[in-house]
C-alpha cells in the first residue's frame, strides 16, 4: 500500500475550549487517497473515499479504513458494458458494509444510474438501479436502510415534481421518499454536488436521517420509519457564510462554517432553538491562521478536520463535549 502509515499522537493546546488534552494525527499512506480533496469522509469509525471518474475497470473506485487507518474495502464499481462510471458519495453501515452511488455511462451514449452494495473485502454484492433518479450522496441510516439524495432527470425534463430524498433495502427495494422538488424556491437545483450557495449533506446513524441542502438552507431530519421529525431553516453564523464540512452522529450534528469576511469555526447544532452554535476555540477570526480545515465528519464523540498545514493525507480527530 505504499508508504507505511504513520499514527502520531500530539497534545493539542487550545486556550478556554473544554475539549479532552489528546488529539489524534492519522496521517494514511501517500498516494492511497488524499483528504485534500473534497472526496473522501468520516463515517460510524470509517473513512470513506472514491475516485469521482473512471474509464476502465481495472481500477478500485471505492475505498473504506477503518479509524487508525488499515483497509477494509477496496472496490472497483463498475457495469459490464461501461465506457466511464462516474461515483458521487460513498457511505457506510457499522459493520463496514458500503455503498456508493454512480452514474455508468456507455459507449452507444446511454447512461444509468446504480446504488452499489459493497461488502467488507470488495465484493460488489447488489448493484440497485435507480433511474431516472441520479443520487448524488448516499448514506446507510437505521435498520441498514439505504438513504439516497438527488435528482430525478426526467421529471427535470418534462417540469414534472418528484421526491429528492428517497430510501432502498439493502436487497434493491424502493422504499419511500420525501422533500418534493417544488418545496425549494430556487430554481437552481437544491441537491448540487458542489456550489456557492451551499454542499449538501446526507448523514445516517443509528437513531436518524440528517438532509442539509445549502440551496434551500434546510436542515431535515427523518426518522427511522422515513418521517420528517424536524425541518428547520436555521440562519448562517455570519454574512454569506459556506458551510465548509458536515458530521453527525446519534445526538448531535455538526458543521464547519465559513463566512465571505473571513470568519471561521465548528458549530453544533441546537435542536431546541433551531440555530446552530459555536465550538468557541474553533473559531478562527478573520486574518488570523486557520488551525482546523475542512471539516469531514465525526467519530465517536470526536470532530475528523483535515489541516492545510498538515500533509494532504493527514487528519486531525478533536474530542468535543457532549451536548
Amino acid at each position: 500500500m505504499g508508504t507505511a502509515l504513520r499514527i502520531l499522537l500530539m497534545l493539542l493546546t487550545v486556550a478556554g475550549f473544554s475539549l479532552a488534552s489528546e488529539s489524534i494525527r492519522i496521517c494514511y499512506p501517500d498516494g492511497v487517497f488524499r483528504f485534500g480533496s473534497p472526496v473522501s469522509t468520516a463515517d460510524k469509525g470509517f473513512i470513506l473515499s472514491r475516485a469521482f471518474e473512471s474509464v476502465d475497470g481495472s481500477a478500485p473506485n471505492v475505498w473504506v479504513y477503518d479509524r487508525e487507518g488499515k483497509a477494509v474495502t477496496s472496490a472497483i464499481l463498475w457495469l459490464e458494458d461501461a465506457a466511464k462510471v462516474r461515483v458521487f458519495d460513498v457511505g457506510v453501515d457499522y459493520d463496514g458494509t458500503a455503498v456508493a452511488s454512480g452514474y455508468v455511462t456507455r459507449a452507444d451514449g446511454t447512461a444509468e444510474a446504480v446504488i452499489g452494495i459493497i461488502g467488507r473485502g470488495g465484493r460488489i454484492e447488489r448493484v440497485i438501479r435507480t433511474n431516472p433518479f441520479v443520487a448524488r450522496f448516499v448514506t446507510v441510516g437505521p435498520d441498514r436502510v439505504i438513504w439516497a439524495a438527488g435528482r430525478d432527470i426526467e421529471a427535470t425534463q418534462r417540469g414534472r415534481d418528484y421526491d429528492m430524498v428517497r430510501s432502498y433495502s439493502m436487497d434493491g427495494r424502493f422504499l419511500h421518499s420525501a422533500v418534493p422538488r417544488s418545496s425549494a424556491a430556487s430554481v437552481q437545483d437544491p441537491v448540487p454536488a458542489t456550489g456557492k450557495t451551499g454542499r449538501t449533506h446526507l448523514r445516517g446513524s443509528s437513531t436518524n436521517v440528517v438532509f442539509y441542502s445549502g440551496v434551500m438552507n434546510r436542515l431535515i431530519v427523518f426518522d427511522r420509519a422515513g418521517a420528517i421529525v424536524n425541518d428547520w431553516s436555521p440562519p448562517v453564523p455570519w454574512r454569506n457564510a459556506r458551510m465548509g464540512g458536515f458530521g453527525t452522529d446519534a445526538a448531535s450534528i455538526y458543521a464547519l462554517f465559513r463566512g465571505d469576511d473571513g470568519h471561521r469555526g465548528a458549530f453544533r447544532f441546537d435542536r431546541q432553538a433551531g440555530n446552530w452554535v459555536l465550538i468557541k476555540d474553533t473559531y478562527t477570526p478573520p486574518g488570523e491562521r486557520v488551525r482546523f480545515g475542512l471539516l469531514r465528519g465525526t467519530d465517536a464523540g470526536a470532530l475528523v478536520f483535515t489541516n492545510r498545514k498538515m500533509p494532504e493525507s493527514c487528519v486531525t480527530r478533536l474530542p468535543v463535549p457532549g451536548p
